[in-house]
């Protein structure tokens, strides 16, 4: 993972590309949520896949890739709590802040009143 400035951005892809890398233009603190998305949705993928070949397989080989669809299912459910539990702890972080920030302006209007009123 790397920060970089560029100028032209071609060359920056087709570096990437050769060395089996993967560029994501976007806020740094953003790339791990960017990459835990597109994580998600190639899971999502190899299970639909699973799924295609599921029904077109022979019935010794239904079970195991039952077995495969349920973990690979289990996996996309746990990512996909996760991702719910960060979205819950920023919003409640969040709300959190809203109300010290509203507190502080609260104080300084009051502040500002008195000062007035002296």
């Amino acid at each position: 993972m790397a920060e970089i400035d560029e100028e032209w951005t071609p060359w920056i892809d087709l570096r990437m590309t050769e060395l089996g890398g993967v560029v994501y233009r976007c806020p740094l603190p953003d790339v791990k949520d960017v990459a835990e998305s597109a994580d998600i949705s190639a899971m999502k993928a190899d299970l639909a896949e699973m799924k295609a070949k599921h029904a077109r397989a022979r019935a010794g080989h239904k079970t195991k890739l039952l077995e495969k669809i349920n973990q690979l299912d289990t996996k996309i459910q746990q990512h996909l709590q996760k991702e719910k539990e960060k979205r819950e702890a920023t919003e409640i972080k969040d709300k959190a802040s809203v109300g010290v920030l509203e507190a502080k302006v609260a104080r300084s209007r009051e502040q500002l009143s008195t000062q007035e009123t002296k």
